[in-house]
């Protein structure tokens, strides 16, 4: 398993509406795992973590 690490919450927002997109794309191949993953990451915002440094 794997984390995505992000500064914002606006960061991790726009992460899971991008790939929400990627989703809903027609001519997109989900048989790349990676591509597989970040295509369903919205499905799963526990794998984006917001840590603020400062």
């Amino acid at each position: 398993m794997f984390k995505i690490i992000v500064d914002t919450v606006e960061e991790k927002n726009e992460l899971l509406v991008a790939s929400k997109y990627l989703h809903d794309l027609k001519n997109i191949s989900s048989e790349l795992g990676m591509v597989n993953l970040l295509m369903h990451l919205y499905t799963c915002p526990e794998l984006i973590e917001v840590v603020q440094n400062g």
